[in-house]
């Protein structure tokens, strides 16, 4: 069981761990991976459910990129001040999940987030976004989505921001 109390978590070490796990997913769906990862990046939270969100996270880009895709996995550390869509951010880091797909249609867009809300047919369940939100939002981040269906340029970003020393709400 996980402890009741955040622990320090090591972003690069967890990262790299979860794509040397998919390593064999990406081959099967013939995706490249780049990755940009600082070493030394820690935040507070709980492993188990951050894992939880970065491997769904970067499965649904894998998929989305499909064969000869690419997906880029980074790491972009924040001093505190820095803002998101004009909000002030603690210490932290963003952790960018990237793909070259064909992009998330705007008519869909509302309703990522939404429970049992899936683009996947019989494979999805409509829950990844929806738990990795309630994850985050847990842990006092932001995950926001950004897309672009262009025919020259097209994908989608997932931006998670972490605090380094978030105040972490009760969940259970």
């Amino acid at each position: 069981r996980e402890s009741k109390a955040p622990v320090s978590v090591n972003l690069k070490q967890m990262l790299d761990e979860i794509l040397l796990l998919m390593d064999r997913r990406f081959a099967e769906l013939g995706v490249s991976v780049s990755i940009d990862l600082p070493p030394d990046i820690t935040v507070a939270g709980f492993p188990a459910e951050l894992r939880q969100v970065f491997t769904n996270l970067i499965a649904n880009a894998a998929e989305a990129a499909g064969q000869g895709g690419e997906v880029s996995v980074r790491i972009a550390p924040h001093s505190a001040g820095a803002s998101s869509n004009g909000q002030k951010l603690p210490d932290g880091a963003t952790v960018i999940i990237a793909d070259n797909g064909a992009g998330i249609a705007d008519d869909i867009r509302p309703h990522l987030f939404q429970p049992f809300f899936t683009t996947k047919g019989e494979r999805g369940t409509g829950l990844g976004l929806w738990v990795s939100r309630g994850i985050i939002n847990k842990h006092g981040g932001v995950i926001e989505i950004t897309s672009n269906t262009g025919d020259l340029t097209h994908g989608t970003a997932v931006s998670v921001f972490l605090a380094s020393n978030p105040i972490i709400t009760a969940g259970d």
